[in-house]
This record gives C-alpha cells, structure tokens and sequence, in this order.
C-alpha cells in the first residue's frame, strides 16, 4: 500500500524539540522517515501505526470504550478514527506545565479550520490520568479553553485509556512524563504524521488541511 502524507515546505523544514528542549532539524527525507507512521508490520512504537486498510487499522488501534467531556461512550476506531481526519493530543487538567500552552495553540487551531471541525475533521484530547480526569473535569476544563463540536476530551476505564495511549506511542506511565506531540492523521487513509507542539497553530491547520495530499518530489 502507499502510504500518502502531507510533508509540505513549512512542516518539512521544521525543527523537531524533545522533551528536553534540544532543536534538531530534519529535512524532507528524514522527517519523511521519521514522522510518517508506516505499516502494521512496525507496530508497537510511535512510528508503528497502519497504512491504509479499515481491518488492520481496527485491529491495530482497536475499539476499545472512551468517553467524552459530556458523557458519550465511543468505540476508538470505529466511533473516532474511521471517516475522519483526526488532530490527537495528550493531557490532564491538572497539568500545570506544557498541557495550557499546548491547549491554547489546538484552541487557535480549532479557530484556523472553522466548520471543518465537527465534520470531517476531529481533535481528540486523550487525558493522560483517567483515574483524576472524570467527564464532568474534562466538561469544565474543555468549557474553559473554548473547545466547540467536535473536540472531544477523553477518559475512560484506565486499562482502556493506557492501551490507547500505546497504541499511539505513549508509553511514559506518569502523566507529567507525557508525549507532548501532537499526531495529525487519516486512519482510513494510511496517513500519519506527527509534529512537535512547539509548531505554530497556522503550521498545524496547513497539516490538517493537507493530510492526504500525494508525497511532494
């Protein structure tokens, strides 16, 4: 299958930051090694998501129950994933260092692609403490920072929450040791592509918008 990814100008030139704050830059082939996730055959780490095909991406990220800020139960693939492009985070609310500035920016995000959020494009906030983070915490705090239809905060069963998190490449175990990432992708499609939350709201919207758009040359 062939993986499609949106590696434009201004993601490809962008630096990556870890989390202990060094830059390194990539150019378009590493970020294209690096950042695209590949086939099912390489999963179990971040760069281990599925191309394109629905059973192999259930089966990878599997449906397992969420629940939402207000309440709803979702089944993470088939309820989320599926027919969607999807802009993915992780947080808590009690989150006191990178989770509010990351939050701000996906606010900005939300206001750069308007309707589209809540049709065909969804940004989904995975708490990293499920155990603290209840619906009606995640109600109050996604009330706070502004977030409209179509952005959910999630919670869950903890097992259920954990495996997600894996599944997406969060392993840290303790949510101040979480992924601060931010995972932009097409699960129907086979398209993934993972930026750094330092990168500007507008770069971030640009890569939403041209998620399956072919490989430039």
């Amino acid at each position: 299958m062939t993986l499609r990814a949106c590696i434009g100008p201004e993601v490809a030139s962008a630096p990556l930051v870890d989390r202990t704050g060094s830059l390194r830059a990539w150019s378009l082939q590493a970020m294209a090694l690096v950042v695209l996730f590949a086939t099912q055959a390489a999963a179990g780490g971040p760069t281990g998501l599925p191309s394109a095909g629905e059973e192999a991406a259930r089966s990878y990220f599997t449906d397992l129950e969420l629940v939402d800020q207000d309440g709803r139960t979702y089944r993470f693939y088939s309820d989320l994933l599926r027919g969607n492009v999807v802009l993915i985070s992780f947080g808590f609310t009690a989150c006191k260092g990178a989770c509010p500035p990351i939050t701000a920016k996906l606010a900005r995000v939300q206001k750069l692609l308007g309707e589209r959020v809540g049709k065909d494009v969804r940004i989904l906030t995975l708490t990293v403490d499920p155990v603290a983070d209840t619906p009606p915490m995640l109600k109050r705090y996604a009330d706070k920072v502004g977030a409209g239809p179509g952005w959910l905060f999630l919670t869950g069963a903890p097992n259920n929450v954990s495996a997600v998190l894996r599944k997406l490449g969060d392993r840290s175990g303790q949510p101040e040791q979480h992924s601060t990432a931010i995972i932009i992708g097409d699960a129907s499609a086979g398209s993934w592509l993972k930026l750094p939350s330092l990168e500007a709201a507008d770069r971030i919207a640009w890569a939403v918008e041209h998620i399956n758009d072919p490989p430039r040359r």
